[in-house]
Parts: structure tokens; C-alpha cells; sequence
């Protein structure tokens, strides 16, 4: 079972809905954060900015992700589902996208997006 949690954003129009099976997760939306359940499955966020938003599914044991965001109007949609994923996104400057689905075990995947 996937559970879902819907961080309100704090004096921006930042959204966080991270869907985690396994345990419970938190984001800090301004300072970055690394949050790991009892499944071995971790998260490194960092949003800075404005309406910025993501959506983050991890079900499985073991997988990592790391999720940046600097500027505004950025959307990633990351789902890692089986064992051992590991996912890399970076955004920086307005209006980026960028979407990753992992299935099975042992995948890696990396996008850098915007300004360097």
C-alpha cells in the first residue's frame, strides 16, 4: 500500500505530495532534506523558488532519489517501483517538466535540465 501526504507550502506556492509505501516521509521544501523509511528507501529534496511541484511514488526496498528544483513553474513526476532504483533530477531556471518511472530492479536514471 502506497500512503500519500499533502505538505501545504509556507509563505510560497511550493507543493509537495510524496506517496511512500513503507513508512512515513517529511519535506523541508526551502533547506533541502533526506528522509529514509524502514523499507531502505531515501529521498534528498531541495525546492527554491516558486511553484515549484513535484510528485514522488516509491514502493520496493532500497531506492534512492535525489530531486532539485531552483527557479519556478518546475514539475517532476518520479515513480520507482522494485528494488535498488536510483534517480537523479535537476531543474534549474522556469518551467521545466520531466517525468521518470522505474519498474523492476536495478535502474538508473538522470536528468539535468535548465541552466547549469
Amino acid at each position: 500500500m502506497a500512503y500519500k501526504f499533502y505538505l501545504p507550502a509556507l509563505l510560497s506556492s511550493v507543493l509537495a505530495v510524496v506517496p511512500q509505501q513503507g513508512g512515513a516521509a517529511c519535506v523541508d521544501q526551502e533547506a533541502g532534506n533526506r528522509q529514509k523509511d524502514p523499507a531502505g528507501n531515501s529521498q534528498v529534496i531541495e525546492q527554491h523558488g516558486r511553484r515549484n511541484e513535484k510528485y514522488i511514488e516509491q514502493q520496493g526496498r532500497d531506492n534512492d532519489l535525489t530531486l532539485k528544483q531552483a527557479g519556478q513553474d518546475n514539475d517532476a513526476a518520479i515513480r520507482q517501483q522494485g528494488d535498488c532504483n536510483r534517480t537523479a533530477v535537476s531543474q534549474s531556471g522556469d518551467g521545466n517538466r520531466a517525468s521518470i518511472t522505474q519498474g523492476g530492479g536495478h535502474n538508473r536514471a538522470v536528468i539535468r535540465q535548465g541552466k547549469p
